[in-house]
């Protein structure tokens, strides 16, 4: 193996010639001709391969193809959202879910309120009891307020029970 030097003003293509290697120029060109054949391998329908071989035959405006004159893009280069079908599946069980979940609540609500306003009669006729024993007018009046204060909360805890159901 000769050593050379800079001093010796050897040209680089003689010593790619010793050394048996290729310039970038070669690299790069085996690399787009290997690109090309790949290229060339594809299925003729894929869009990849149709821009290869593209030669435009008019000029247009810039912007997206549509209502300004310029032809629309080929059905063929369309591609389907293959996740349309799915979202719209999603939607639809998310809005029967919410509507299911809706009428348990309501069924939840009125079934509490049964068994609320059964408890109340029930004290109602318990204190109707008392009252025919003891009779005595304040025992009227405690019912009253003790049925009031029932009521106010069987309110109080629907109006929670809504809010919880509407959040």
């Amino acid at each position: 193996m000769i050593i050379y030097t800079r001093l010796d003003k050897i040209n680089s293509e003689i010593i790619r010639k010793e050394l048996e290697i290729s310039g970038n120029q070669d690299v790069r060109a085996k690399y787009k001709q290997k690109w090309i054949n790949h290229f060339e391998s594809m299925d003729n329908p894929r869009l990849q391969k149709h821009t290869l071989n593209y030669e435009h035959t008019e000029r247009r405006d810039r912007g997206p193809p549509g209502n300004d004159g310029n032809a629309p893009i080929p059905q063929e280069f369309k591609r389907p959202n293959p996740w349309r079908k799915m979202m719209i599946i999603v939607m639809v069980v998310v809005v029967v879910m919410v509507v299911l979940m809706v009428v348990v609540m309501v069924v939840v609500m009125v079934v509490v309120v049964m068994i609320v306003m059964m408890i109340m009669m029930m004290v109602v006729v318990v204190i109707m009891v008392v009252v025919m024993v003891v009779k005595v007018v304040v025992v009227v009046v405690v019912m009253v307020v003790v049925m009031m204060v029932m009521m106010v909360v069987v309110m109080m805890v629907m109006m929670v029970v809504v809010m919880v159901v509407m959040m």
